[in-house]
């Protein structure tokens, strides 16, 4: 039970702070603000800055390198049931997901040095 919530608010934590973030990313490219190519460019990267920071934080959390992988899955797995609702599932979404569950790991390892360090 404690894995799960702490799997949960991780999970929730990371979306929500995705969400948020692309829908004022959103606005700003609805309103001609940004163009396409840099919408697309900072929507990758609040994907990618968003799991690394809440990896970080859960890997400070944790002592155990496998339960940052196991919620590392678990968000992909949510990823690709998405992507598999909304788009069509492409080849190339194999190396996207591959680079999130990276930068996870970069995250997670983050965290242990910083946890270690203080």
């Amino acid at each position: 039970m404690k894995y799960i919530k702490q799997y949960g608010f991780f999970l929730i934590k990371t979306i929500l702070y995705i969400i948020v973030s692309l829908l004022i990313v959103t606005l700003f490219y609805y309103n001609n603000l940004i163009s396409d190519n840099t919408y697309k460019f900072i929507k990758l990267l609040i994907l990618l800055f968003s799991v690394f920071i809440n990896s970080t934080i859960f890997g400070k959390q944790t002592s155990n390198n496998k339960e940052t992988i196991n919620v590392s899955l678990l968000l992909i797995i949510l990823l690709i049931i998405l992507s598999l609702i909304l788009n069509k599932f492409r080849i190339n979404n194999i190396l996207f997901y591959l680079i999130i569950l990276s930068t996870s790991i970069l995250g997670n390892k983050y965290g242990k040095r910083k946890k270690k360090k203080d």
